[in-house]
Parts: C-alpha cells; sequence; structure tokens
C-alpha cells in the first residue's frame, strides 16, 4: 500500500488480503491502511477486525491518530507497535555532488532475471515490522523484497531501474511507482553490501529524483524511522518530511494462543 491510499481523502478503511504474506508465514493476514483524511473510530476499526477471517491484521494509520493503539482494543484481540514508518519528498532537480558515477539502467524482464540474487543480498538482515513479531520469523526478508522487486519489471506504471559502475557492476537497485501524475514514489531502493559508504546511494538516487523532476513530477519515499542513515542522506539531498505512519500488528487472541502453546516444549 503506497503514498496514494494514504493520502486519499475519499478512501474507506477496509481490510484486503494479503496474499504473499499468508503463503510465507501459513497463517491470513490481512492489511488495513487509514488514510490521512479519515476520522477513525477505534471501535469500528477493532469490530471489523474481529469479525474477519483474518490470523492477523497490518494496521497502518497517520501517527497523528495516535489514540487508535488504544482504540483498537478488543477482548479477541491483541495488539502492539510493530514500527513507524516516515515519507519524504522533494521536487528538486539535484546537482551531481558524489564522487561515485552510477548509471541507470532501466530493466526489462528478461535483464531483470540474473538480479534476483543481488537484490536479495542487498535487503538480507533488513529490519521492518517483521521483527515485532514472532509470527513472521519464517519470513526472509531479503528474498520478499527480490520477489516483490522481480515481480514489478514489466509491470504498468512501475520503473525498475540497477545502478552500476562499470560494465556488469551493479552496486543497487531501485523500484518507482510512476501510477500518479503529480509525484513518482520510491518503493525500494539500495546498494549491494561491498558498495556501501562510497556515494552509490546518493548518486542512484539523484539520478532516480532527477528523472521525475524533468516530468514535471515531485518524488517520495519511506522508510522505518530506526533507518537513521538513510534519512540522513535523504535530509542531505534536500529531501523534507511529510508524513509519518504507526504500523501496528494486530492478532487474534486464539492465533496468538496456539502460537504460544506451540512454542511450549
Amino acid at each position: 500500500m503506497g503514498y496514494t491510499q494514504y493520502m486519499n481523502e475519499s478512501w474507506v478503511p477496509e481490510i484486503s488480503t494479503s496474499e504473499s504474506e499468508s503463503s510465507t508465514v501459513g497463517f491470513n493476514v490481512g492489511r488495513l491502511t487509514v488514510p490521512v483524511g479519515y476520522q477513525p473510530v477505534g471501535a469500528q476499526l477493532s469490530e471489523m477486525i474481529a469479525r474477519s477471517s483474518f490470523d492477523v491484521t497490518i494496521v497502518r494509520y497517520p501517527s497523528i491518530h495516535a489514540d487508535l493503539a488504544f482504540g483498537l482494543q478488543h477482548p479477541d484481540l491483541v495488539s502492539w507497535q510493530a514500527d513507524t514508518l516516515m515519507y519524504f519528498e522533494t521536487d528538486r532537480h539535484l546537482e551531481a555532488k558524489s564522487h561515485s558515477k552510477v548509471e541507470l539502467n532501466r530493466l526489462e524482464v528478461d535483464s531483470a532475471k540474473s538480479l534476483s540474487q543481488i537484490v536479495e543480498d542487498i535487503f538480507h538482515g533488513y529490519t521492518n515490522h517483521y521483527a515485532a513479531s514472532p509470527l513472521f520469523e519464517g519470513v526472509n526478508i531479503g528474498r520478499a523484497y527480490s520477489d516483490w522487486a522481480m515481480k514489478s519489471v514489466g509491470q504498468p506504471n512501475r520503473s525498475v531501474y540497477s545502478a552500476s559502475r562499470g560494465v556488469d557492476a551493479v552496486v543497487g537497485i531501485t523500484v518507482v511507482d510512476t501510477s500518479t501524475v503529480d509525484y513518482d514514489e520510491v518503493l525500494l531502493a539500495g546498494i549491494t553490501p561491498d558498495a556501501r559508504r562510497a556515494g552509490n546511494y546518493t548518486s542512484m538516487l539523484s539520478l532516480v529524483i532527477n528523472e521525475s523532476v524533468k516530468s514535471g513530477k515531485r518524488v517520495v519515499i519511506s522508510t522505518q524511522v530506526s533507518n537513521v542513515g538513510v534519512i540522513r542522506a535523504w535530509v542531505k539531498l534536500g529531501m523534507l518530511p511529510v508524513l509519518a505512519l504507526n504500523t501496528l500488528h494486530v492478532v487474534k487472541r486464539s492465533t496468538l494462543d496456539t502460537y504460544v502453546s506451540s512454542q511450549v516444549k
């Protein structure tokens, strides 16, 4: 679920099925998005979740609705804070300040297949909201991001780029959603472990931003607040914070009890 849904004032919260997450962890996972313009009523949303068929519902809502965390309390549910996302944006053309000189290459289906392992290596061990729950301990986060990136190649309104230095020296990957008229959203951006701290990330992201700005669009991008290094890089590029989102894991009490019982030796 991207920036568009959070900023859509007419969006009515409803739980959608997350087929990929459900198949990975072995129980029904749903996602519930609360947009900025919606005035959430915790009791209504918690009742919706409790009556649903989902074992776990991943809820994301604007941090300004801080009361929602308590409002989702329900006798049949257990919930906890999983992470906080920050969105940043810019509409400025960026001058190349980094000593790194990467080149962007838009990927097509045939050329992307060989990069699957590289993407998995980039995001191996990355910490997101899955780390907040043992129910998601079976998720290989690197592989999940790699599968997502590979599925985006060749899709309408998606641009997937590799960043390279020299012949065949791929150092990064980025996925951009171009479906909105006035902005592009960078969904994924990362650098291979051996090419970090060399200016490659800022060089790659600058090129991506400039592509969008040339088309008359601004760029939005998000990450967990714990990802301080990336946030510092964005600030140095002149990007400004625009939105904060809290993530809750809301679990059926029966599901959690079954899991806990299964862990008892």
